[in-house]
């Protein structure tokens, strides 16, 4: 028995970790970049006027010409750039997401609940098992609201210059070569 307590506790304090949070953020954050990439392709090609068909083609004519004049890999081109902004950035939006809700706690900003750092309180749907008043009763719902404005402020201030990587990679094969800085990068 107490093999199987120690051994779920050590596994719940894991699912909480906030370098649990980090990786996991990171990993969900990659795969549906890379699932979503061929949209992301036609949609900063349509955004930047570089597409080579004429006039307002469909997503799924795009999808086909790029495939048909470029290869297939080319729906994907750019796409490490993307994962390299966007999986670093959703592991800090899960990370910091935590830790602010924790600091807005730590000041009296929202409910305060005993072993709860995930904001969900029991098992059961989130409810709170135990909670105390807050100055100003701010609700569970305004206290996550700010900590994930600030968990998305943090991220994006952080890895804003990869998306503009990213942009020129995905448009350098329909304008010529991507220039990051006067340097030519290949994709």
């Amino acid at each position: 028995n107490l093999v199987a307590e120690t051994s779920s506790s050590s596994s719940a304090d894991a699912a909480t970790s906030p370098l649990t949070h980090l990786v996991a953020g990171s990993i969900a954050g990659g795969l549906s970049r890379t699932v979503a990439a061929p949209l992301e392709t036609v949609r900063v090609r349509l955004m930047t006027g570089a597409t080579a068909t004429g006039g307002s083609p469909s997503i799924l004519a795009m999808l086909a010409d790029i495939s048909r004049r470029e290869g297939v890999r080319a729906l994907w081109k750019g796409n490490a750039a993307v994962v390299a902004r966007f999986a670093p950035t959703k592991g800090l939006d899960f990370f910091t997401f935590n830790l602010y809700k924790r600091a807005l706690s730590a000041v009296g900003v929202g409910p305060v609940r005993a072993g709860d750092e995930n904001g969900g309180g029991d098992s059961r749907g989130g409810h709170p098992s135990t909670s105390r008043p807050s100055r100003g009763s701010v609700s569970v719902s305004a206290q996550r609201a700010v900590a994930g404005g600030l968990a998305g402020a943090t991220s994006t201030a952080l890895l804003y210059p990869l998306d503009n990587i990213a942009t020129r990679l995905a448009t350098s094969a329909a304008t010529g070569a991507a220039r990051v800085n006067g340097v030519r990068v290949v994709g």
